[in-house]
């Protein structure tokens, strides 16, 4: 996976009724150059889009070449991965494109929450994202699971 792109932020913006929203200037400020209008849009395991910078994409596809192509649950993640997904162009005003395949499969209305998580950008619908929210299991508990309970200062590591 690249180490170049580090999106931070989370942003409210809204869909128009072709299914298109501005990428706030934010995120396409912290786009390296040559990869600031051409993405790839898939799925997340939440009910969430995934926005990555195609670079990114295939970084993470890249992964997949080094399983075995025999193996069932590879190819059944290699199918989840890859069936949805879209790439999209930056337009002229600085829109993106959700088709209305993936606007339905997730849910989108017409406010969207989009969150970095370092390398791609999260898009939930702003509803289904609060819901989301108030059933998360406590932090605490998922940082235990992460580091089975070895914490590591990142700062003298």
């Amino acid at each position: 996976m690249s180490n170049s792109i580090h999106l931070i932020g989370s942003y409210e913006v809204s869909l128009d009724a072709k299914g298109r929203f501005l990428l706030p200037k934010v995120y396409k400020d912290q786009l390296p150059e040559g990869q600031k209008e051409e993405f790839v849009l898939g799925m997340g395991f939440e009910k969430c889009l995934k926005l990555y910078p195609k670079s990114e994409w295939m970084a993470l596809s890249a992964v997949f070449a080094k399983y075995s192509p025999i193996n069932k649950n590879v190819d059944r993640m290699r199918r989840s991965f890859n069936a949805y997904a879209d790439i999209i162009f930056l337009d002229s005003a600085g829109r993106l494109n959700i088709s209305k395949k993936l606007c339905e499969k997730v849910g989108l209305t017409k406010n969207i929450k989009l969150i970095s998580l370092g390398n791609c950008i999260e898009i939930w619908d702003v509803d289904t994202y609060h819901a989301y929210e108030e059933q998360e299991e406590d932090l605490g508990n998922i940082t235990d699971e992460i580091t089975g309970g070895n914490y590591l200062n990142p700062f003298t590591a």
